[in-house]
């Protein structure tokens, strides 16, 4: 009420100005246009949970300094920028496809270990690959599995393949200024497809 005195309960604000790594989830987002995300720059980790639902032509746009998840509940997730400074980052759709909604050049998932997952679709295509900049700020994975194509373009370094899965699609990777490593560096099937394109331009 006016002129009242607000108290806010302990087990969301806390007391004191220490730091302590925070985890923000959000379980259910939906808007006809763009959601944007993003957390306070801060020295300890803050991780975002996401699970979204774009009904019309928006993206997703979301930025922290911990591990970030987005998960989009109900058809395509339209990518603009999710990205990390210093945390792992997970892309998912439950059933649809991973789409570059700007369909530009640009990095659309930053992060050190990258995960992509469209079961019942599609990652990237042909025309508009999902630009990744991972091994950001240290060496990770690179990890993707769908039903359908997987298209993934790193855009500054080396794509450091994890475990990347097709079931009934190509799997077409490029490395425009580094190379196309193996990650686990082991004899395992790191990638898996009806057709393997690898293209390092470095």
């Amino acid at each position: 009420d006016a002129g009242g005195v607000f108290n806010p309960p302990l087990g969301v604000f806390g007391i004191g100005s220490t730091e302590v790594e925070s985890t923000y989830f959000f379980p259910g987002i939906t808007a006809t246009g763009n959601i944007n995300i993003e957390t306070a720059d801060s020295a300890i980790d803050m991780n975002v949970t996401a699970v979204t639902d774009i009904l019309g032509n928006g993206k997703v746009d979301v930025a922290g300094n911990g591990d970030v998840i987005v998960i989009e509940e109900d058809g395509d997730l339209q990518i603009g920028l999710i990205r990390t400074a210093s945390g792992n980052v997970f892309v998912g759709s439950v059933n649809g496809d991973i789409v570059d909604q700007d369909n530009d050049a640009q990095a659309d998932v930053i992060g050190i270990s990258i995960t992509l997952i469209a079961n019942q679709g599609a990652i990237g295509s042909k025309e508009n690959a999902i630009e990744i900049n991972s091994s950001l700020p240290t060496i990770g994975l690179v990890t993707a599995s769908a039903m359908d194509g997987i298209f993934l373009t790193e855009v500054d370094g080396d794509l450091n393949v994890g475990k990347i899965t097709s079931k009934t699609g190509d799997v077409c990777l490029t490395a425009i200024r580094g190379d196309i490593l193996d990650g686990n560096n082991d004899d395992g099937a790191e990638t898996q497809g009806v057709s393997i394109p690898l293209l390092a331009r470095n």
